[in-house]
């Protein structure tokens, strides 16, 4: 099991878990997520970062940005084999930028939205890119 946190956010990831294998958090709210929806968080807030990294030599420092990832989600494990969706955006300014996510599974299991403040977005991005390949492989 894995726990980290800071002020205004947590996640906690236990890949034996089953089927929600990891406890993502903001400062009044945390939701579980299977590891189909973790590993789609992950990858679009790498994708948001990517792309904010691309605008860095083209924006000026004062101007704000506001990037949005829209996925699906196919309905990993579950006994309804359909899809979902997961919304992430990635707003502010090149330095100071918050995420927001929106989930929502089409089985009709449970839905959830979140968000960040800016010092809590850049650390928990961090700590979703730290969590590797080690929860690829256990999914």
């Amino acid at each position: 099991m894995q726990i980290q946190e800071g002020d205004g956010w947590r996640l906690q990831v236990d890949p034996e878990r089953r089927p929600y294998s990891a406890l993502l958090g903001g400062s009044d709210w945390a939701v579980e997520l299977d590891a189909g929806e973790l590993g789609a968080l992950r990858q679009a807030i790498r994708t948001l970062l990517a792309q904010r990294d691309q605008l860095l030599a083209i924006l000026m420092a004062e101007e704000e940005l506001d990037l949005e990832l829209d996925l699906s989600l196919p309905g990993l494990g579950r006994e309804i084999s359909s899809e979902g969706s997961l919304f992430v955006s990635l707003s502010g300014s090149l330095e100071q930028w918050s995420l927001r996510f929106v989930l929502t599974p089409a089985d009709g299991s449970r839905a959830a939205e979140g968000a960040w403040s800016a010092a809590a977005s850049q650390a928990l991005a961090a700590a979703l890119a730290s969590l590797g390949d080690a929860l690829d492989e256990a999914s």
